[in-house]
This record gives C-alpha cells, sequence and structure tokens, in this order.
C-alpha cells in the first residue's frame, strides 16, 4: 500500500443518509495516496455501522469514535492524527469530485512556495440542485498565487473561510499548533484558516471545480439561534480582530459581515411577529443598533428600519411576501 501523502478528515454526526456516498467519493479519486479519517461525533444512527463496514474491506479509512462534542473537537481529532504531508477536509453530506485530490496536490507540488492550494465548488441548493459552479477566486484568473495579505482581504466574501476545497500542509499545522477554536458555535472554520494563514505568504489558486457543497436539506428552514449563538458570534468577532489588530481593512469588513450574518439571522427567524421581535430585541441588547446600520440594499433597510422602529407586524409581512414570491419563481 502506498504511503499516504494527504489526509483527508470527516467529522460524522449522525450522517447515515450522505455518510456513504461521501466516503465512496474518496474511493473513486484519481490518485491512490490518500487516508481517510473518519471521526465519529456520538452518532446515534447508523453512521458508525456504514463506517465500520467500509473500513472493514479498505485499511485506508481509519475510525476515531468521541462522545458527542461538535464538529470542532472532532476535527481537532482528526487534525492530531493526521500524518501526511497534505490535509483536506469534506463535510459528511458533501462530496468530492474524482479529481478533488489530484487537483489540490498537481497545485501544490506546481506552484512552488505556496503553502495552501484553494479551489472552486458547486453548490446544490433547492433551486439549483445540479449545481451552481462558484469560485472565490475566478476574478483573479489567470493569477496561480497570491499573497496572503490579498486571502485575508477576500476572507469575508463567499466560501473563502471554509476548510474544504482548500489544501493545507500538515507540518504548518502541528509546528503552529493550530486547532478549530471549541469555545464557538458558527465561523470556527474560518477562524482556523485565518490563523493558518497568518503562519504562510503565499496561496495558490486551483481553477478546477472540485468539491458538492451541499445545501439542499437547508431549503427554507428556520435555523436554531439563541443568545448563547450571539454570544459565539461575538467571541468570533473578538477572535478575528485580535489576529488582525491594527488591519483597517479587516476591521471594515468585519463590521459589514457583521451586518449581514446579523440580518440573516433575522431573516432565519422570521417565523412569527413575536420570534422576529425577540431576536431583534436580542440584538440590541447585545450589540446596539449600530451593529445593524451598515445593512446595505434598499429592501434590506427598510425590514431593519421597520424592526428599529417597533413595526415588527410589518416586517415580518414584508419578508412573507418576499420569499412567497421567491419560491414562486424558482418553482
Amino acid at each position: 500500500m502506498l504511503e499516504p501523502i494527504v489526509s483527508v478528515i470527516i467529522p460524522v454526526y449522525n450522517a447515515e443518509k450522505y455518510i456513504a456516498r461521501a466516503i465512496e467519493s474518496i474511493q473513486a479519486q484519481s490518485v491512490e495516496g490518500w487516508e481517510l479519517l473518519l471521526v465519529n461525533d456520538g452518532s446515534t444512527d447508523k453512521s458508525l455501522e456504514i463506517m465500520n463496514r467500509y473500513a472493514a474491506l479498505d485499511s485506508r479509512l481509519k475510525i476515531y469514535n468521541q462522545p458527542n462534542a461538535g464538529p470542532s473537537l472532532a476535527r481537532n481529532l482528526g487534525i492530531a492524527n493526521a500524518r501526511s504531508k497534505y490535509m483536506t477536509f469534506i463535510d459528511a453530506d458533501d462530496l468530492a469530485r474524482p479529481f478533488y485530490l489530484k487537483s489540490l496536490i498537481d497545485v501544490a507540488e506546481k506552484e512552488s512556495g505556496a503553502e495552501m492550494v484553494c479551489a472552486g465548488y458547486y453548490e446544490q441548493s433547492i433551486y439549483n440542485r445540479v449545481g451552481l459552479p462558484l469560485h472565490d477566486f475566478e476574478k483573479l484568473r489567470p493569477i496561480n498565487v497570491m499573497s496572503n495579505e490579498a486571502f485575508v482581504e477576500n476572507l469575508f466574501n463567499g466560501l473563502t473561510g471554509v476548510l474544504w476545497a482548500k489544501l493545507f500542509f500538515t507540518e504548518i499545522i502541528h509546528k503552529n499548533m493550530l486547532f478549530l477554536p471549541l469555545e464557538l458555535k458558527l465561523s470556527e472554520d474560518l477562524v482556523f484558516v485565518a490563523e493558518y494563514v497568518k503562519c504562510i505568504s503565499k496561496i495558490a489558486i486551483c481553477y478546477d471545480y472540485i468539491y458538492l457543497y451541499n445545501r439542499l436539506d437547508e431549503g427554507g428552514l428556520s435555523r436554531r439561534f439563541d443568545q448563547s449563538h450571539l454570544d459565539s458570534f461575538l467571541r468570533f468577532n473578538d477572535l478575528i480582530s485580535r489576529a488582525f489588530i491594527g488591519n483597517e481593512k479587516v476591521a471594515q469588513k468585519l463590521k459589514l459581515r457583521t451586518a449581514r450574518h446579523l440580518l440573516k439571522t433575522l431573516k432565519d427567524q422570521n417565523t412569527s411577529i413575536k420570534n422576529l421581535k425577540y431576536f431583534h430585541q436580542l440584538i440590541l441588547n447585545k450589540m446596539g443598533k449600530q451593529a445593524l446600520s451598515d445593512i446595505s440594499g434598499f429592501y434590506d433597510r427598510i425590514y431593519i428600519f421597520l424592526q428599529n422602529s417597533g413595526m415588527y407586524s410589518l416586517a415580518y409581512l414584508q419578508e412573507r411576501v418576499y420569499q412567497f414570491l421567491k419560491d414562486i419563481k424558482h418553482a
């Protein structure tokens, strides 16, 4: 068996619906030098049974178990056990295309001095089940390498801060003791990427679309959000501000990201007038109106204005009508 050149890490929690195809997407890779680290995060469904079945037939699969503690600790367990030159991440409900690993490795070995690779992906949703091809750095084509400063400027755009569709150098991660922060409930992957990029000087771009990002199960469902999530968001802002202290560009982008995130949160909670009012008041109490002042777009500014003015019924109705018309358009 070939000594693995790349470790693929997949955290798994109750993913019986998807994990078999995720595993098979790695087994179908056009390169053989890989190991697959499956971290079972206390699954209560048949995920572990499925993983064990595949691992019994393929020694390249390694299974680690932990009590349910969340994807960050699961990924950290994978990071601690990775021994290959490169490291990459996949989510249990997503898919890697057959040339996923080859595309990333080829670019890493071609671009001397680059110590991370970023690629394109397909976003699958209820509005585009085949997958919409997206790339955070397509506008830079044909440039093959960017500085870490250029990468950081794009950190809050698109999905630049996610772990998948990227190739990391394992030695850099271990040497700098980089792990995902356990205190965050959201955007922990972005913090990890930001800390990693601080340790390097060049990032290579792979212009292939190599990953299938699955958003099919998000369709119109309200996401659970409570005060602990808002506290986590504030903690995230603090971690990024500390990591890039004195960087005004990052500070401004962080401010805009905060406004966009809070707007999305309010729309996700727009399931009733009572619910919308509760979460709007929660945001005001924790962060003040200033946090929502950078909302762009005429429609969204009206949505926030109505809430700031206490007209929650109108704000609720506005968003419900908008979503209804959007669903009709995409039907």
